[in-house]
C-alpha cells in the first residue's frame, strides 16, 4: 500500500473517556492532537520495552555475578584450608620424591649478594 498515510482511522469514547473528550474539545485541531498524543503514546511504550528489556539483562549479569561470586568464596575456602593444613609448595613425583620448590638458604644468599654487589655495597 503505497499510500498508507492517507489512511483514515477512527475511534469512539468511552463513559471513562470525559478527561479525553474535554481535551479534545478544547484542541483547534482534533486530527493533530490525536496524532500527536498517539506519536506521543508509541515513543513512552517503545522506552517502556526497551527499559524492560535493559532490566532483564541486567538481572541476567547480576545472576552471573552471584554465581562467579559464589564460585570464588568456594575456591578461597578451599585455598584457605590447603594453607591451614601446612601445604608446602612442592610436588612429590611418581617416584615418592618430593621436588622443592622451595628456595633453599644458599640460593637466596646468593641472590641477596648478587643484588648488593650490582650496587656496589659491601656487607
Amino acid at each position: 500500500m503505497s499510500d498508507w498515510y492517507k489512511k483514515h482511522h477512527s475511534f469512539r469514547l468511552r463513559r471513562e473517556d470525559a478527561q479525553l473528550f474535554n481535551h479534545l474539545e478544547g484542541s483547534k485541531n482534533k486530527s493533530e492532537t490525536i496524532r500527536m498524543m498517539l506519536l506521543f503514546a508509541l515513543e513512552h511504550m517503545e522506552l517502556a520495552n526497551n527499559q524492560m528489556s535493559n532490566e532483564l539483562d541486567l538481572k541476567g549479569v547480576i545472576k552471573e555475578l552471584k554465581e562467579i561470586k559464589e564460585l570464588q568464596k568456594g575456591n578461597h575456602e578451599a585455598l584457605m584450608n590447603k594453607i591451614s593444613d601446612g601445604v608446602v609448595q612442592g610436588q612429590v613425583s611418581e617416584d615418592g620424591e618430593e621436588d622443592k620448590s622451595d628456595l633453599s638458604d644458599e640460593s637466596i644468599s646468593n641472590n641477596r649478594d648478587s643484588f648488593f654487589n650490582a650496587f656496589n655495597v659491601d656487607l
